[in-house]
């Protein structure tokens, strides 16, 4: 399976990180979980709705949130992440 980020998530990355360095430890277990075992109750893995409805979203910590596209079987795009209000 391919993973591919997309250059706005990578940007949110890079700005949550250079605030919040201690996120990216966070940030890492629950990618890591969320390709060993995307139906982890951690994770609170969910489809989204209205224009976002082709993608999903998980949880990082309580207000920090990640955007996957999981509709190319072949990879895995991680749209995404920032605060509830940043992402939705």
């Amino acid at each position: 399976m391919k993973i591919e980020f997309t250059s706005g998530f990578l940007r949110s990355y890079k700005k949550l990180v250079s605030r919040r360095p201690d996120a990216a430890i966070s940030v890492l277990q629950k990618v890591v979980v969320f390709l060993q075992e995307r139906n982890s109750p951690s994770l609170e893995l969910h489809k989204l709705k209205g224009q976002l409805k082709d993608v999903w979203a998980f949880s990082v910590e309580k207000d920090l949130r990640i955007i996957v596209d999981l509709s190319d079987r072949e990879k895995i795009l991680f749209v995404s992440i920032g605060s509830h209000d940043q992402v939705y």
